[in-house]
């Protein structure tokens, strides 16, 4: 008879598979395991899953390009707009009634969607955005086909290094990927981080190099090179070549509100508040400052006509060591606002390259 795995939002299967896993298993980590009906299962709230979704492709945008396709090439009896309607009145939780997705969109118990292909990521990623029960739970039950002997208990599809980051040197890195770790630990295995310290990278003129060496070699994997939004940063992108490869994104480190007060000192030593971003924005501005936290100007870039800012170095490795110390202490006061504020414009560049490679011709 075989072995058989499903994904189910609650009551309600998206797919099901025999004798291999159910789409949808690179939405789950290994601490999803629960118990259900006295075996274990891997579950976790079906809003959730959303970042982990559109990193793999899945947008809203692209979910409904292949929705809309597979209705259109299989002459569907329903339209798009009449999916998301049926999509958006399913009861997940249905009085405890297990039943099939397709059989509720099509209107027939007997329905079997094979014969008109809808991507369960992309059913999963219109319902997330039109659903009533957002509380419902995602789960995926693989317990009949661990115990056939056809997966293993470390079956989870890997994510790794879906994206690499470039930064200016060994510090920025470490702080992009201890923070990352602490604050959206469930996507942290999709993105890579180039190890600086044992690397001849560091600084900006040798970040240009890296990028310029990675788009002549033709490089594949998805890239996010990130140079400090400080005049030395901006001047280093403009020796970059124009055409890049389309993997391969330079951004810089976002503008904020907080910086476009932030107490400066020039020559005068007389601190004034002055607008820092693009002049003097470095990573350590998204780190738990101090309120006499200040950037002193020093070099002038006579090409852009402006004066770089930076951190005095014995307060920069103060600023450096408290997040440090706070990362390795699970007790320690810290306010990680500032770095997640900078992960979600990171996670948004990496969500729309992804939105843009997506290859929609294998559905």
């Amino acid at each position: 008879m075989g072995s058989y795995s499903s994904l189910s939002i609650e009551n309600i299967e998206v797919d099901w598979q025999k004798n291999c896993l159910a789409i949808g298993g690179e939405l789950f980590c290994n601490k999803d395991k629960k118990k259900l009906h006295k075996e274990y299962v891997l579950a976790r709230p079906l809003k959730s899953v959303l970042p982990r979704l559109e990193l793999e492709g899945y947008t809203l945008k692209n979910s409904r390009k292949i929705l809309r396709r597979a209705l259109l090439d299989d002459k569907s009896s329903i339209t798009y707009k009449e999916l998301e309607e049926k999509l958006a009145k399913i009861d997940f939780f249905n009085n405890g009634k297990y039943e099939n997705i397709d059989s509720l969109i099509f209107n027939d118990t007997n329905y079997n969607l094979y014969s008109c292909y809808l991507d369960p990521l992309a059913l999963l990623r219109i319902i997330i955005e039109v659903a009533n029960n957002k509380d419902a739970n995602l789960i995926l039950d693989y317990m009949d086909l661990y115990k056939g002997g056809w997966i293993t208990k470390d079956f989870l599809p890997k994510t790794s290094g879906k994206f690499l980051i470039l930064t200016e040197g060994k510090t920025d890195t470490e702080i992009l990927k201890l923070s990352l770790k602490k604050i959206f630990p469930y996507i942290f295995s999709y993105f890579s981080f180039a190890n600086m310290e044992e690397s001849p990278f560091g600084g900006t003129t040798h970040l240009v190099k890296f990028i310029k060496g990675l788009n002549s070699i033709n490089y594949r994997e998805n890239v996010i090179a990130i140079f400090d939004n400080d005049t030395a940063g901006n001047a280093a992108k403009l020796e970059l070549p124009k055409n890049i490869n389309n993997n391969i994104k330079t951004i810089t480190l976002p503008k904020h509100k907080k910086f476009s007060k932030f107490n400066t000192i020039g020559v005068s030593n007389k601190k004034i508040k002055k607008n820092i971003n693009g002049k003097g924005v470095a990573i350590e501005c998204f780190l738990d400052l101090p309120e006499d936290a200040c950037i002193r100007w020093i070099s002038y870039d006579e090409k852009l006509k402006a004066y770089q800012g930076c951190f005095d170095t014995s307060n920069k490795k103060s600023y450096d060591s408290k997040f440090l110390n706070a990362i390795n202490d699970p007790n320690a006061l810290y306010n990680y606002e500032m770095l997640e504020f900078l992960w979600k414009e990171i996670i948004k560049t990496a969500i729309k390259m992804n939105e843009k490679s997506f290859n929609y011709d294998v559905y």
